[in-house]
């Protein structure tokens, strides 16, 4: 894809929001806008798209594009548009493959929890350091929240409202039944539409909450999928993950811990000793880490994450995977195994099969 040169305002006008996501997202969205009206003059200001480029096939479903492109379209639908619930219009319009070789991955999985997981396991792939996607499920309450990284009040509640708005549109999708959300939860103001957020998610709104957040029914999650194909799941997978490698260069000290904690876990869990590794103080190696925008819990846990599902693949016990993995006692592995994918070791495993 040739791009046109221009100078990029987004940047400057994020700060610190960067990275680089997939293109086929940022093509997506683009094109959405353009079936909601948007002038294309007018939307691609500034970007290094052209209607050109977005018109090429094939397009590259590994492409990767900086964040920053993906912003100077939302600032540029902004300026033009004089819809007051434009985040939700848009999420409610978006096709179900603007996720692309991610969405392809969900729609082929075998249960509605995986294709979450999923979602949540590569969601740097399309969030960047924008924002972060969790879910959580304590017995008989699941919610999925977002949070965002940046103090745009604009961008806040557009992003809100879209990928909630998609999330509801891709989930009845991807399972033929209606989503089962109790109560959505926002932390800005009362938008002046509550009515409208009421007729998507189909339940109370509720603002000025301390977090962005979907309460709902889990047992949604267990639904099988229709369109279930392992080979196709482990296809993109496959190609996900080496995009996330790539994401994390080989020459960055996050990736280089992820290594190391891969090939001594319950030694390098512990902060000052990975620290040692990289001859410097626990307060250098939090500094490193923050400049590449994630921490030593963040690594550690995603590796520790990786690795626990790998040993309860094998078949060992819930006892020996906490040990194996240094934790103190089976019931503490449970919580924090809980906490990154929302089951319960027993529970994810027989959603496995």
């Amino acid at each position: 894809m040739a791009y046109a040169s221009h100078k990029n305002p987004a940047s400057a006008v994020q700060g610190n929001l960067q990275g680089e996501i997939l293109l086929s997202y940022v093509t997506t969205s683009i094109e959405t806008f353009l079936l909601m009206g948007f002038s294309a003059e007018q939307l691609l200001k500034h970007s290094q798209f052209t209607l050109e480029d977005l018109r090429a096939e094939p397009q590259d479903s590994t492409a990767l594009v900086n964040l920053s492109e993906l912003l100077t379209i939302y600032q540029n639908a902004f300026a033009v548009s004089n819809m007051p619930n434009l985040g939700l219009e848009f999420g409610k319009q978006v096709s179900i493959g603007i996720y692309g070789i991610i969405s392809f991955a969900m729609l082929s999985s075998k249960t509605d929890i995986d294709a979450v997981h999923l979602a949540i396991k590569y969601q740097r792939l399309i969030l960047a350091n924008l924002a972060t996607l969790a879910l959580n499920v304590e017995g008989s309450a699941g919610s999925v929240s977002l949070a965002l990284h940046t103090d745009d009040k604009q961008l806040v509640r557009f992003f809100v409202e879209q990928l909630f708005a998609s999330c509801i549109v891709f989930n009845e999708t991807l399972s033929g039944q209606k989503s089962r959300i109790h109560e959505l939860r926002l932390t800005y103001d009362d938008t002046g539409y509550a009515q409208a957020y009421e007729a998507i998610f189909n339940c109370p709104v509720v603002f000025n909450c301390s977090a962005n957040e979907m309460l709902f029914d889990p047992g949604v999650l267990d639904i099988s999928l229709p369109n279930m194909n392992p080979a196709t799941t482990q296809a993109c997978t496959d190609v996900c993950d080496e995009l996330l490698d790539k994401l994390m260069h080989q020459s960055s000290v996050a990736y280089r811990l992820a290594n190391l904690l891969r090939s001594d876990f319950s030694n390098y869990a512990d902060m000052a000793v990975a620290a040692r590794y990289f001859n410097c103080d626990q307060r250098t190696l939090r500094r490193k880490l923050t400049q590449e925008d994630t921490s030593f819990r963040a690594v550690r846990d995603n590796v520790c994450q990786q690795l626990a599902v790998d040993l309860l693949k094998q078949e060992l016990s819930v006892c020996d995977v906490a040990i194996k993995l240094g934790y103190s006692s089976p019931r503490t592995f449970r919580n924090a195994f809980t906490a990154w994918t929302g089951s319960a070791p027993s529970h994810y495993l027989k959603r496995l099969g």
